[in-house]
C-alpha cells in the first residue's frame, strides 16, 4: 500500500484543547460535518483536528511543509509561542513521489527537522533521533538487491537512495511515538481516532 500523509501532531500539556489550536491556526469548526475516521482524512485536501489521549492531531497536506523551513516560519513560530511547553512533530509522506519530512521541537526549541523528496534533500538539521539511529542499525537493502543496484548506479547515487529510503522509514518510526505502532502497522490509533472538520 502506497502511503500519504501530512500532519501536525500537539502532546496535550497546559491544557491544550482543540478549539485552542483551531484559534491559532484561524480554522472553524464544521458543526454539520459528521466525525470522520483518522484515515479517511489521509488523502483528502480538508482541515481537520482530533484528539486521542495525550495528543491532538492536525490533518492539512499543506501544514507540515511550514515546519520544514530552513527559519522557522510564521506558523512554527506561533505555535512555538503558543504552546511552549509541549512536544510538537509534523510528519509528511507521499509515496508516490519518495517526499517525506520530519520535524520534532520541544519546550519552544526546534530539535530535529529533514525534508526531501526524489533523491534530493531539502534541509538536514539537528541531532539525529532514536528512530533514525534504530533505522540505520537495519538493513534498508539485501546483499542481493545491493549488488544488482551497484551494476546501475554510482556510489553517491546509491548513497542517496539508501539515505531516502532510511528517512522514509524514520518518518513511519516516528508515527510509533503518537500512534501506538507505526501507523502502516494493524492495531494503531488510526483506526480509533475520529477527526472534526474545519475550515
Amino acid at each position: 500500500m502506497g502511503w500519504k500523509f501530512h500532519v501536525v501532531v500537539i502532546e496535550k500539556k497546559d491544557n491544550i484543547t482543540i478549539a485552542a489550536v483551531a484559534e491559532v491556526l484561524g480554522w472553524t469548526l464544521v458543526e454539520s460535518a459528521p466525525p470522520t475516521p483518522f484515515l479517511d482524512t489521509l488523502f483528502s485536501k480538508d482541515k481537520y483536528i482530533g484528539e486521542w489521549n495525550n495528543y491532538i492531531y492536525i490533518v492539512h497536506n499543506e501544514l507540515p511543509v511550514a515546519f520544514f523551513q530552513a527559519h522557522p516560519s510564521s506558523i512554527e513560530t506561533t505555535f512555538q509561542q503558543q504552546f511552549p511547553h509541549t512536544e510538537i512533530a509534523a510528519l509528511a509522506l507521499n509515496s508516490t513521489i519518495d517526499l517525506y519530512g520530519f520535524h520534532l521541537s520541544k519546550m519552544g526549541r526546534r530539535l530535529r527537522v529533514k525534508h526531501g523528496a526524489d533523491l534530493q534533500v531539502f534541509i538536514n538539521e539537528g541531532a539525529l533521533l532514536l528512530e533514525e539511529m534504530e533505522v540505520m542499525n537495519t538493513h534498508i537493502l539485501s546483499p542481493e538487491e545491493l549488488e544488482e543496484m551497484q551494476e546501475d548506479w554510482s556510489r553517491e547515487e546509491l548513497a542517496h537512495i539508501i539515505d531516502q529510503e532510511r528517512s522514509i522509514k524514520t518518518v513511519m518510526q516516528l508515527t510509533k511515538r503518537y500512534f501506538e505502532k507505526p501507523i502502516d502497522t494493524l492495531g494503531s490509533l488510526v483506526e480509533k481516532i475520529s477527526m472534526q472538520a474545519h475550515q
